[in-house]
């Protein structure tokens, strides 16, 4: 459950993402923002999320991640990754 909920703003950066688009057909200036604010927050909070985790599992002494915990940190990276490749491209294109 608490992987649900460390995942679950993912979803709603990823949600205002996609709304930013839809709004930038007919407002590009207020779309454009949405779109801004949701990337910053699909760089950043995986980062802070991956870094928390791993700093509570280290301190803790384990040393063996699970399946469930390599997914958990292959999705935030690959999220992380993703975002930080579509900023490039859309401020190289743009």
């Amino acid at each position: 459950m608490r992987k649900i909920g460390a995942v679950l703003p993912t979803w709603v950066f990823l949600g205002t993402l996609i709304m930013g688009f839809c709004i930038s057909t007919t407002q590009p200036i207020v779309g454009h923002n949405w779109v801004a604010a949701s990337t910053v927050g699909l760089g950043i909070y995986p980062i802070i999320v991956i870094f928390i985790a791993c700093m509570a599992k280290t301190v803790s002494g384990v040393k063996t991640y699970s399946r469930s915990e390599k997914w958990f940190y292959g999705y935030l990276l690959g999220v992380a990754i993703l975002t930080v490749l579509g900023a490039i491209y859309f401020m190289a294109h743009n």
